[in-house]
């Protein structure tokens, strides 16, 4: 554990309870945010404002920004675990979050294939209306169009208000 200054902790606990809206704000959890930091090369002299730190000279070329995308491999390592862990409010609440996001990215992915269904219906109705030469018969393919159309923005609208 390094050593922060009481200033440090407290203008972390402050960020994380205003910043971000960490309800279970404790000093535990903003010692372990100041380590994450500090581990991804931030030198803690505004430790509240890290995601443009007005005291780091190359605040475009924060270590802070593509930390994720250089070391992946501490995506989900003891001390990225216990910060997930406490920020949700104890081991039982981040499984319930966990549950939810998983449950949430399920709706998404079956939201996306019944419009990509509806989407591929329009499609086939609009191949038909191009194939047919028949003029009598053109009127059905243009009524299926239009129900499939109305399927397609049905199935949007109820998607937009999920």
């Amino acid at each position: 554990m390094a050593n922060f200054t009481e200033t440090q902790i407290q203008q972390m606990m402050k960020a994380l309870k205003w910043d971000f809206g960490v309800k279970n704000n404790t000093r535990e959890l903003a010692i372990l945010e100041l380590e994450d930091m500090e581990r991804k090369g931030c030198t803690h002299e505004s430790a509240n404002t890290f995601d443009q730190c007005r005291d780091c000279p190359n605040s475009e070329k924060c270590p802070m920004l593509d930390w994720e995308k250089r070391h992946p491999e501490y995506a989900n390592d003891e001390l990225a675990m216990k910060i997930k862990v406490l920020e949700a409010g104890g081991e039982e609440a981040y499984k319930k979050k966990l549950e939810a996001q998983n449950a949430a990215r399920l709706q998404k992915e079956e939201q996306d294939a019944q419009l990509k269904a509806a989407k591929e219906s329009i499609d086939r109705a609009v191949i038909k209306i191009r194939n047919e030469i028949e003029p009598d018969v053109e009127k059905s393919w243009w009524k299926e169009l239009d129900e499939a159309v109305e399927a397609y923005v049905n199935l949007r609208i109820k998607c937009d208000r999920h």
